[in-house]
């Protein structure tokens, strides 16, 4: 087992980062090893990773933290330094809330960049720097202090016209920022942090396409004394590094000290601050920042809010609009504030899907810009913010990004919720499979209601229950085809392998349904096949299929219908997924496979009326005896035995509808 910290990896010498990279046992420091060569830009030991690695084991050195603030190895040499800070408190207000997480990820990101390792953990940020080759490291004061130059030097970067491009002119042009007009933002209303920021408002008030529709035309002049004013003085605010104080911090929320107060709170993160450098109105993207708290007398009896917070959700590009969906990707075992060596290596991934869109990528995070309606109603509000985010990730991100095992918080509104990657995945997949997905699904009024069905059922775990209501529903079409028919065992296979990486497994009776579908599945093609005429094709197989609850009767209505007592499954690709979990659940339940599958071979060399079955490669005998074993154990066997009637008759009715995933030429109307 690997103990190894991956904070670590920044106290390696160059040789010693070179000797992992290539080692034997490298696997076993994955996937944070990759983490970290992605976050610090070591592309060269990166691309080394795709070569075979060499017969030599890597051993790890042996760290240990001082109290001191040093890390020395096992031989008492200082390895490094590192230094830890306490996070200012997380907001509650959403978009707030939204800006801090996405502020800390990508400050921990910008020092990486710069070859230390930054570690969010609970409420402390934690920085871990390398000495130089002779063993000396800054000291702690010292490392605190060039913590805070790249503090100051990452606030100048996001105040860049190049950030501000992505954060702000984006959403002024093309998104609903207030439910009404509001006050032009001048050094009063904002922390003007740098000559490009005041230049990008002044340029935008004068130009800007939407500035009439987004702010009141009479504050527009003052906004723009002021923002020169500042240019001409080189005034521009500083954004403070948190260095909290128990005396100079309360709790975040609903806080006034009075009118003649001289220290307030910041509502959002409870810092105490001068009011003279606090921020009374935010009419910047935040909901309830005009809101006067209850102890409020008067119009200006406003909250207040410190420069940090005001700064953070003003360049945060990641905003709450009613034009956006912002999400998160994010690794299935973090709980809070994530661990930044966690930080999914996606982040990259991600800019390919927003280039050339009005979608915004910023680190984990990704504002998706919705604009589906129907009947002048948003397409959210008519599926429902967990169905309308489930389809709208699945539609822009391909099933081979969420097969890497990243889940998706969302960021609605009020509260966040978190799609399960299988989730993203399933409907992802099946979305590239079929181009209904994309606009007819929802654009026509007769497809509508069964497609927002499909993704309730999704939510719920009825894999099979889902995909039959777009069958019965007409939603998908031409699925008779044989290629289409191929891909669907692909995507179901596929899903098992999904499936079995979470703890606990989502569906853990998955493999079974298939498996039990499968069983039941050639005595329901040689019924259909007795047949002549279509509605007789398609009456004797409903009719069989409603006993699959009852196995022992559908073996036997099966060999009355069809005239046959031997009935062989023979591996197709248009049935291979069912095939294999057949052979699995037979095998499970105690019967000899492979004697099945030389009696398979048996019948049908003996047997002229079985010519058709000769060319395949696999082929295997299942009798009412081979159903009715598979039936015992599943009813006694096993760590969950379906001994209980609802039970067994819920597992049954998704072996029904995984059977009649086999059968779309016969869902719909007789006339058909």
């Amino acid at each position: 087992m690997n103990e190894f910290l991956s904070e670590y990896f920044v106290l390696l010498s160059d040789f010693e980062l070179s000797a992992l990279v290539s080692a034997k046992n490298r696997d076993a420091f994955q996937p944070e090893l990759k983490t970290y060569l992605n976050a610090s830009r070591k592309l060269k030991e990166l691309r080394r990773l795709s070569f075979a690695p060499e017969l030599v084991e890597w051993k790890p050195p042996v760290f240990s933290e001082e109290g001191d603030g040093t890390v020395k190895d096992d031989t008492g040499k200082i390895r490094g330094k590192y230094a830890i800070f306490p996070l200012p408190a997380r907001p509650g207000e959403p978009q707030m809330a939204l800006g801090y997480d996405w502020f800390w990820e990508e400050f921990s990101a910008f020092l990486c960049e710069r070859s230390f390792w930054a570690i969010l953990s609970g409420n402390q940020f934690k920085v871990i720097a390398k000495s130089d080759e002779g063993g000396k490291a800054d000291s702690c004061g010292e490392l605190k202090a060039t913590i805070k130059e790249l503090w100051a030097a990452f606030w100048e970067k996001l105040a860049s016209r190049e950030h501000l491009k992505k954060s702000v002119e984006i959403y002024l042009n093309h998104k609903t920022l207030f439910k009404n007009q509001a006050k032009a933002w001048g050094r009063e209303e904002v922390p003007i942090l740098s000559a490009d920021m005041a230049k990008f408002l002044i340029h935008y008030y004068q130009t800007g396409s939407n500035r009439k529709k987004l702010f009141k035309e009479k504050s527009i002049p003052s906004a723009i004394d002021s923002l020169k004013g500042v240019l001409e003085k080189g005034s521009y605010a500083q954004v403070v590094f948190p260095e909290p104080k128990s005396d100079k911090f309360v709790k975040g929320g609903d806080f006034f000290s009075g009118r003649d107060a001289k220290e307030v709170a910041c509502l959002a993160c409870g810092e105490i601050l001068p009011k003279n450098d606090s921020y009374k109105r935010l009419a910047v993207f935040v909901k309830d920042a005009d809101e006067r708290p209850q102890s409020g007398k008067l119009k200006d009896d406003k909250p207040c809010f410190c420069p940090r917070c005001v700064a953070t959700v003003f360049l945060c590009p990641v905003k709450l609009t009613p034009e956006t969906l912002t999400v998160r990707f994010l690794d299935p075992a973090r709980k809070e504030l994530p661990d930044s060596k966690d930080l999914p290596a996606v982040q990259m991934e991600l800019r390919k899907y927003v280039a050339q869109t009005l979608h915004v990528a910023a680190g984990s995070f990704v504002s998706l810009h919705v604009n589906e309606s129907v009947d002048r109603k948003p397409l959210v509000q008519t599926f429902g913010a967990y169905s309308y985010a489930l389809w709208k990730m699945a539609l822009t991100f391909s099933p081979e990004l969420f097969a890497q095992g990243f889940s998706v918080e969302v960021y609605p509104g009020e509260e966040i919720f978190t799609l399960p990657r299988w989730q993203l995945w399933l409907t992802s997949a099946l979305v590239h499979w079929d181009k209904v997905f994309e606009y007819r699904c929802y654009s026509d009024k007769k497809l509508r209601p069964h497609f927002g069905r499909f993704l309730r059922l999704i939510s719920r775990g009825k894999v099979f229950e889902s995909f039959y209501t777009l069958l019965k529903g007409g939603v998908i079409e031409d699925y008779s085809r044989s290629w289409r028919r191929f891909q669907i065992q692909d995507i179901w296979e596929q899903f098992e392998r999904i499936l079995s990486k979470e703890e606990p497994m989502p569906i853990p009776d998955y493999p079974k349904i298939v498996g039990f579908a499968g069983l039941l599945l050639p005595l329901a093609e040689r019924v259909e096949n007795s047949k002549t005429a279509g509605n007789e094709k398609k009456r004797a197989v409903s009719k069989l299929l409603e006993e699959v609850d009852r196995p022992i009767q559908y073996a036997y209505t099966a060999s009355r219908e069809s005239g046959a007592r031997d009935f062989i499954f023979c591996r197709q690709p248009r049935n291979r997924y069912f095939f294999e979990k057949a052979l699995e659940l037979l095998g499970w339940a105690g019967e000899d496979v492979e004697e099945l599958k030389r009696e398979g071979a048996r019948i049908v060399n003996e047997n002229d009326g079985l010519s058709w079955a000769r060319d395949a490669g696999e082929k295997i005998f299942i009798g009412p005896d081979q159903i009715a074993r598979v039936t015992g154990a599943l009813v006694n066997e096993g760590e969950k035995p379906y001994q209980n009637e609802a039970d067994w008759r819920a597992f049954a009715y998704q072996a029904k509808l995984a059977l009649w995933s086999m059968f779309p030429q016969h869902l719909g109307s007789d006339n058909q």
